[in-house]
């Protein structure tokens, strides 16, 4: 194919303006060359995104990558535009790099333990994209379109997901890059090599007179399928260097006499047989948006294909457990002192205020397990924190150094107490008057009591993780299997009322009952969408096998009227509801106060972002509880047309409630509910899919919905979504299965 301009002139498109894309696209426009960038986000949030790069230079934000500011700064004329419209992308571009993401869960990422189950990444919004660039090429009006993905995927992913849903019209490669946050303009100027994966070999060779004008590294082309395994392998080889360097440091942390930087200091001298210096340093594990979940998604892949031994799970594994022995370290020298921890740093690398994947806040979830009180200081990440550097500083504490940022070695603003410990994994920490430093990887005598080690997941003397239950043949409700009237002693279903309610929720623990109903609770906050609200009622109601028996809970925010007046409306229709109003909660007390209120013994956590596909969805609930779980005492959840293994919305019995005290626990002020249900009811082994049951999930991360305010709203409380999700203990969590194992041995023992 030959250039319809100049190469020092092409006109590039860039598909995803995020993390990646946004620092990509101005250095591609650095280079001379002119550029559109495209997001599914609205104009002015690609705004802010550009104003924060441009913020960077002025020293106003310690953000990813500052090359970014200073490279915006030293070339004002860059010939960059954004758009919202695919339109504007296609129509000129002689090449569009798209940079979508590929999302893992957010238990994949690193930032806490590693769950038992695997999964590959979210192909979701890759797809969309590929599939709107062919719509968008058609209505241009042009014959072909050079499109190179660069998004992270597993082996195969091309060939299964894309090629399939692709425009003949376009001509695809597979480009990926390796880039580390921090350094991307660098890494993109002066990569190790490009890489090229094959598909339309034209295509290829005018992408690689592209790289001419960006790059004098050599291009190493391959087939798409090696191109999507080069790049998630080398990032796993890097985990896997860090892993054994750690491993290195705590066999010299544990022998006298050994240092470990002198004997990785070795190790970086052996070039010829031993690759490279990079990465071979002790301290804490890997981190970022890559490594650890890249690891954990081949370790997914590994599992599919069988293989004879699960290699990346044992890095991860070794990852976890020398996590897990610096927590350790930590506990003994809390047994001796009785000093408060505090985390210095949340991030996942030096003087980056990123923290996906970051082993300090895995650390933090360890400590949270062994029942150890912390407090995460990170003046890089929450520029906040550095307000309460003198406040921390007043008292002794035990001072892990998490994160290795070069402002903790500054004495002068971290001059910490006499009396206090410092264990510093980096060993870049300088001596202070009367404070111990433990410079972990260098023997030093310490503590003479044994490491207290936390129990491992489903270790305890009666909870274990078990795999999902599925059901093997089909649910059919050919018969109705509901009684027509309220059993015996059963509650009758109250009429529509509305409650206001202002004091704080506590925990409550329900009286037992004789007897339980057939009635099914929908449980439902909402917030500001009251179309998304009826139409979530309206299906939930059409789709059932007894309506009547069938009552919606809905929490409404005080100040939110069209919901308010939508709900009124219902009321005086005559309809099963009833709402509780209140202040703006996070989601998971809003279910707590929806249970408050429940008539029904089954009840249901949902969103007004779900839809009641499956004809006779109630029938078939009511079966499995009286069939498949007699004692009551498990979570129902069926297809929400994105995934199998997490409830998103899901069924429990009011007896589940009365063993547990409450719907969901206090202690968990996050708004991930899902995940909470998920992980007890997997600890218990009582974890049902029921795939008859679809109850879709009109989610924007399936890419079934836009990012409205419900959505921005809720991000917007959460600076770490992950990190937030997971600062419940986790021997909350135990305790909760613990008693929920007891009332199914006492069932099992009564019924026998």
């Amino acid at each position: 194919m030959g250039s319809p301009r100049p190469m020092n002139t092409m006109k590039i498109g860039v598909v995803g303006i995020g993390k990646l894309g946004l620092p990509v696209a101005f250095a591609i426009a650095a280079k001379g060359h002119e550029v559109v960038g495209y997001d599914v986000f609205p104009m002015d949030q690609m705004r802010d995104r550009v104003d924060r790069m441009r913020r960077m230079e002025k020293g106003v934000s310690k953000a990813a990558d500052s090359s970014s500011g200073e490279l915006i700064a030293a070339n004002p004329d860059l010939k960059i535009v954004f758009t919202d419209s695919m339109d504007v992308v296609v129509k000129d571009s002689d090449i569009i790099f798209v940079a979508v993401q590929t999302p893992h869960d957010p238990r994949f990422g690193g930032s806490m333990p590693m769950p038992q189950e695997r999964v590959d990444f979210n192909y979701t919004f890759l797809v969309k994209s590929i599939v709107a660039l062919g719509d968008a090429i058609d209505r241009a009006g042009k014959d072909s379109q050079i499109v190179s993905i660069i998004s992270t995927v597993l082996p195969g992913t091309v060939r299964r997901d894309v090629l399939p849903v692709m425009s003949p019209k376009i001509r695809l490669c597979y480009n990926p890059f390796f880039i580390a946050m921090g350094t991307v303009l660098y890494d993109f100027y002066h990569p190790e090599f490009v890489l090229l994966g094959v598909h339309d070999a034209d295509a290829a060779a005018f992408v690689r007179e592209f790289y001419k004008t960006i790059t004098d590294s050599r291009v190493y082309k391959t087939t798409i399928e090696s191109a999507e395994m080069i790049k998630v392998t080398y990032n796993t080889f890097i985990s896997m260097k860090i892993a054994f360097a750690n491993h290195v440091g705590e066999i010299c942390d544990k022998l006298p006499g050994c240092d470990a930087d002198q004997v990785v200091g070795a190790l970086r001298l052996a070039t010829d047989r031993i690759v490279s210096p990079a990465y071979m340093s002790p301290g804490m594990g890997d981190g970022g948006g890559c490594h650890p979940r890249d690891n954990i998604a081949l370790s997914w892949l590994s599992r599919q294909l069988d293989e004879s031994i699960d290699f990346c799970e044992m890095i991860m594994m070794g990852r976890e457990k020398q996590s897990q022995y610096l927590a350790n370290l930590i506990k003994r020298y809390v047994d001796q002192t009785g000093h408060p921890v505090c985390l210095l740093g949340k991030g996942f690398k030096a003087d980056l205020d990123l923290i996906d994947g970051s082993p300090a806040i895995l650390l933090g979830h360890q400590l949270d397990a062994m029942g150890i009180p912390f407090v995460f200081h990170d003046p890089i990440v929450d520029p906040r924190d550095a307000e309460k550097r003198v406040e921390l500083m007043r008292a002794p504490h035990v001072y892990f150094v998490a994160t290795m940022h070069r402002v903790f070695a500054d004495a002068k603003k971290y001059a910490f107490p006499a009396g206090s410990v410092v264990i510093d994994p980096h060993r870049y920490m300088s001596e202070q008057p009367g404070v111990i430093l433990y410079k972990v990887g260098v023997h030093q005598e310490s503590i003479t009591s044994a490491p207290v080690v936390a129990p491992a997941v489903g270790a305890t003397s009666r909870v274990a993780f078990a795999e999902p239950i599925i059901a093997a043949e089909p649910i059919i409700a050919a018969e109705p299997i509901i009684a027509a009237e309220p059993t015996a002693g059963a509650s009758v279903m109250t009429s529509a009322e509305i409650v206001t309610v202002t004091e704080k929720y506590v925990r409550v623990v329900p009286p037992r009952r004789s007897s339980y109903n057939e009635i099914i609770s929908l449980l439902v906050p909402t917030r500001g969408r009251p179309e998304s609200l009826s139409t979530m009622w309206a299906t939930a109601k059409a789709n059932a096998l007894a309506p009547e028996l069938i009552e919606l809970v809905v929490y409404v925010d005080d100040d939110d009227e069209p919901t308010a007046s939508l709900v009124a409306s219902m009321i005086e229709r005559g309809e099963n509801v009833k709402v509780v109003k209140g202040p703006r909660i996070v989601l998971s007390q809003m279910w707590n106060r929806c249970f408050e209120h429940a008539t029904g013994d089954i009840l249901w956590h949902g969103g007004d972002d779900n839809k009641f596909v499956s004809r006779l969805w109630d029938g078939m609930v009511r079966e499995v509880f009286s069939t498949k779980i007699p004692d009551m005492i498990g979570v129902v959840f069926g297809w929400d047309g994105f995934r199998r293994d997490l409830p998103t919305h899901g069924f429990r019995h009011r007896r589940w409630c009365e063993v547990t005290g409450t719907f969901v626990p206090p202690y968990f002020v996050s708004d991930f509910n899902d995940t909470w249900v998920d992980q007890v009811s997997s600890m218990i082994g009582r974890k049902l899919f029921v795939p008859e049951i679809h109850i879709d999930h009109e989610h924007y991360v399936t890419g079934k919905s836009e990012l409205d305010a419900t959505y921005s709203d809720r991000l917007n409380r959460h600076d770490d979504s992950v990190g937030s999700l997971f600062t419940l203990s986790m021997n909350e969590r135990y305790a909760e299965a613990t008693l929920l194992m007891d009332d199914i041995t006492e069932f099992a023992r009564s019924h026998a």
